[in-house]
């Protein structure tokens, strides 16, 4: 059932970058091309966004220790994330994702829970040093 969640948000996700103008300014921006430059993405699906995810966070906050620090170890996997998989690649960043997660599992089963949080630095570290560009990344031009 897990796999059919994933598979379905992952087809969405496509759809919604590929084909909805939600997506485009998304995309665009990314790209960092010259028309990102000429006409700036709309606001109102970026609040509309942002409000939701605010209700979000305060959802959840009663149930997760919220504290001032609690920010990193989100920030610090998706830096790994992206780097791993190439900057600007969504294919290779899922595929990242899929990889350091299942690299973290195994890591907290058969070492320690404590060492889980090592395999996204490490990754990140090895990736930078035999692979720049990531998996799916392009070289740059210089």
């Amino acid at each position: 059932m897990a796999l059919v969640d994933l598979l379905l948000n992952l087809i969405g996700l496509v759809l919604l970058l590929a084909w909805r103008t939600a997506g485009r300014p998304a995309t665009v921006r990314g790209a960092g091309t010259l028309l990102s430059n000429l006409k700036p993405a709309e606001s109102r699906p970026t609040k509309r966004w942002g409000y939701l995810l605010a209700l979000a966070g305060v959802l959840a906050g009663p149930f997760l220790s919220v504290q001032p620090s609690m920010h990193l170890l989100p920030i610090v996997k998706a830096f790994a994330i992206v780097i791993v998989g190439g900057l600007g690649s969504i294919p290779g960043s899922i595929l990242a994702a899929l990889m350091l997660g299942y690299a973290e599992t195994l890591v907290a089963y058969l070492v320690s829970t404590s060492w889980t949080e090592i395999v996204s630095v490490l990754a990140t570290l090895l990736m930078l040093v035999f692979r720049p560009a990531g998996f799916f990344g392009k070289r740059a031009a210089f």
